[in-house]
């Protein structure tokens, strides 16, 4: 049996493009919604909480895409 894997990209975004904490779910929503529109290989993503451990960001999302193409993208116009 051959199992057909296709390889992740996963790249993160930090939470410096919102206005504050309280407006985060709605910058990384939109950023979703760009990349789902725009990138036929994004696969979805995944918002992590990281105040206790970071001093300068609250959260980061990672964003998952199966082509290289869409990750460059997708970095090009939110990096």
């Amino acid at each position: 049996m051959t199992i057909n894997t296709v390889p992740i990209i996963s790249v993160l975004v930090t939470d410096t493009g919102s206005a504050d904490y309280e407006h985060n779910a709605e910058y990384f929503g939109a950023i979703n919604e760009w990349a789902a529109e725009h990138c036929e290989s994004y696969r979805g993503y995944h918002v992590q909480d990281v105040s206790d451990t970071s001093y300068q960001w609250d959260e980061i999302a990672e964003y998952l895409f199966e082509s290289p193409a869409d990750e460059l993208l997708f970095r090009l116009k939110w990096l």
